[in-house]
């Protein structure tokens, strides 16, 4: 029965033509003698099967059913983002032996297929018995240790060592075998690192340096590989956030576009890099810089996320003066810096000592409503923030509100207190339509609620540790905002007039609803909001059309909304 069943698991991975999107190439550790393989499926979903065939050296998928040839098989389910691990122990039971009771030195080969792909990935692996490995180790670490040797004549040696024993080491990947073996041997021989390498440890030291050499070589097309950036744990990457306190690996990951990420490894390149270290500052800098240029969040507003304090100290800007002008300046420096490429991390920092050079003696305090002075300022009675009436004529901040003056005041009230900002210098684009994440932002901001720190969102269409993510969290716990279904929030849809109105109303509303208004399509009001229209209606909050109709399902502007929201601040 067992054979039968292999039988069918290999024909179906003969039978099949189309290919998995993405198998990482297998390792194999050879101090715990274990075998990883790893990858993502085609369509990156969660519980799709994998199928993982390990045959022993020497073997192959005609042997199927003979003694000896097959060293594992086994499946597994693909988690939340469609990815799958392997861990293999090597049995080595199953492997053929020589006269001395040595393992034979050969290749495992590794078939992986999962169950949307049909012709499946393929890949060798070379496997030596453990005191053939130590033996090999020890030679290397002797003549890297020589006190009789110059360091030429070691990387010399090395070099050769490391052609001659790449199977034997496990060493062979695509990189490794696309950089010179010389130029990982310089990097190793000169930084001293294999005086005291171990089994354990030599293959970590020696794959650090052959992505070190890939990087010096200018070989972005071996570590950049299908929109992503290949080695991340081996290059230190995936805890740089947490090591150092920041948000850089974020902000790569989650901010900056797949154009800008690519520059960001192709800039990496070609540095002359001596230590890992070297390289994890460079991905600092480079990851500011191109966030910067390349962010795939619209809106200058993007650029507080990047430029604060601790992303300054992990990369080595100084942001004293920019952090020390208001919000509205800090959003004009914001406004000059935001897509500008700027080539090193010095020319940055010149463009932010200008901007703030010229936008610092417009730096004015927010001054309390009680204070006596005139302009904005936000009073807390503990759970929601009002904004004072602004002098319009002080901020002449956006070029395109002129045919909206019935929304200026609010325009500017809102943005000189950092709830909203244009999509770029000088434009607010008062027609353009708000999604839903976006009003969740402004909600939040507005009425000053504290943000969840809970990045994990309930719906399915929030992807944790967005932008908006917190945002919508925050109102969806306190009951405020819902989904358009259990699990679906609504990424990218437009607000309706209906829902706005809704969403204000759990905010400020009350049970004392006025009389319903006589809007001639209050029949198309959904029933869900009729109480939550009636009640803003009644505090001249929302208004209808000139020809009568309210348009409940319209698209919400976002002059509309800067209205509503500043109105209903105002008006409890």
């Amino acid at each position: 029965m067992k054979n039968k069943l292999i039988y069918l698991i290999a024909a179906a991975l003969l039978l099949q033509t189309s290919v998995m999107a993405t198998v990482n190439e297998p390792t194999l550790n050879l101090e715990n003698e274990t075998l990883t393989v790893t990858g993502n499926t085609e369509s990156q979903k969660a519980g799709r099967y994998v199928n993982v065939l390990v045959f022993n050296p020497d073997k192959s998928i005609s042997d199927l059913g003979t003694a000896g040839a097959l060293q594992y098989n086994s499946s597994t389910i693909t988690d939340e983002n469609g990815d799958f691990t392997f861990h293999i122990a090597i049995n080595k039971e199953t492997m053929l032996k020589d006269e001395t009771g040595q393992i034979k030195a050969g290749e495992f080969t590794i078939i992986v297929k999962d169950d949307e792909a049909g012709q499946p990935e393929t890949f060798k692996k070379f496997f030596a018995d453990r005191t053939l490995r130590e033996s090999i180790v020890k030679l290397m670490v002797s003549n890297a240790a020589s006190d009789s040797k110059t360091n030429e004549e070691k990387i010399e040696e090395l070099t050769v060592e490391l052609n001659e024993y790449k199977k034997e080491l496990s060493l062979e990947n695509n990189v490794f075998n696309n950089v010179g073996k010389d130029t990982i041997a310089s990097l190793i021989i000169n930084n001293g690192m294999l005086k005291s390498a171990t089994i354990a440890t030599i293959q970590k030291i020696i794959f650090e340096n052959v992505l070190l050499a890939a990087f010096n070589e200018g070989k972005s097309s071996l570590l950049y590989v299908n929109d992503s950036l290949m080695y991340q744990a081996e290059l230190g990457l995936t805890a740089f956030d947490t090591d150092k306190d920041c948000t850089i690996k974020k902000l790569f990951d989650s901010y900056i576009t797949q154009t800008g990420r690519q520059k960001t490894v192709e800039d990496m390149c070609k540095n002359n890099f001596g230590i890992l270290q070297d390289l994890k500052n460079k991905f600092a800098v480079q990851t500011v810089l191109k966030a910067i240029a390349y962010p795939n969040i619209d809106g200058y507003g993007v650029l507080k996320d990047i430029l604060t304090s601790k992303n300054a100290k992990a990369v080595g800007l100084n942001l004293t003066t920019y952090m020390s002008l208001s919000d509205t300046n800090k959003g004009e420096v914001n406004r000059d810096l935001y897509k500008n490429e700027y080539q090193t991390l010095q020319a940055l920092q010149n463009a932010i000592d200008s901007s703030c050079e010229n936008h610092k003696d417009q730096v004015t305090p927010p001054s309390s409503p009680y204070s006596g002075g005139k302009g904005s300022g936000r009073v807390s009675d503990g759970s929601a923030t009002y904004i004072s009436v602004v002098d319009a004529k002080k901020t002449e901040s956006f070029s395109d509100i002129d045919g909206c003056k019935w929304a200026n005041q609010a325009i500017i009230a809102l943005y000189e207190k950092g709830v909203i900002i244009g999509p770029e210098k000088s434009k607010f684009a008062p027609d353009e339509k708000v999604t839903r994440e976006q009003l969740a932002k402004i909600v939040c901001l507005a009425f000053g609620y504290d943000i969840t720190n809970n990045n994990h969102s309930v719906f399915s269409d929030v992807q944790d540790e967005q932008w908006y993510t917190s945002y919508v969290q925050t109102l969806y716990s306190k009951g405020i905002i819902s989904g358009i279904s259990d699990s679906e929030f609504g990424v990218g849809m437009y607000v309706t007039r209906q829902d706005i109105a809704t969403i204000i109303y759990r905010i400020i509303g009350n049970n004392n609803i006025s009389e319903e208004k006589e809007f001639t399509d209050k029949k198309e009001i959904s029933a869900y909001a009729k109480d939550a229209v009636n009640y803003l209606a009644g505090l001249k909050i929302l208004n209808g059309f000139e020809d009568g109709r309210f348009g409940a399902t319209e698209h919400c502007t976002r002059a509309q909304a800067a209205k509503i929201v500043y109105d209903s601040m105002n008006a409890r």
